[in-house]
């Protein structure tokens, strides 16, 4: 499988566990770590679920993108509670 170059970045991340326990057991993913990508010169809050899946935090999105440009994705970014 080909990975993109976001996944290839974030694996360059050292990751920290967050409290709780592991595993949790939910239908519904949870951040089970997070850490820091660093991208352009601006740093972005990302975290590791607990299905594996890999986000960036969405306010570090708007400042990566800006909120006009984010606005267009807005029903295709999918959003989690934190």
């Amino acid at each position: 499988m080909t990975r993109i170059p976001i996944e290839l970045l974030m694996d360059g991340i050292t990751w920290n566990s967050l409290p709780g326990k592991w595993p949790f057991e939910s239908d519904v993913p949870v951040a089970t770590h997070s850490g820091i990508l660093t991208i352009g010169g601006i740093s972005l809050q990302v975290y590791q679920l607990s299905n594996g899946q890999r986000v960036i935090a969405e306010e570090d999105l708007e400042k990566l993108f800006g909120k006009e440009i984010l606005a267009k994705f807005a029903g295709k970014v999918q959003k989690f509670k934190s």
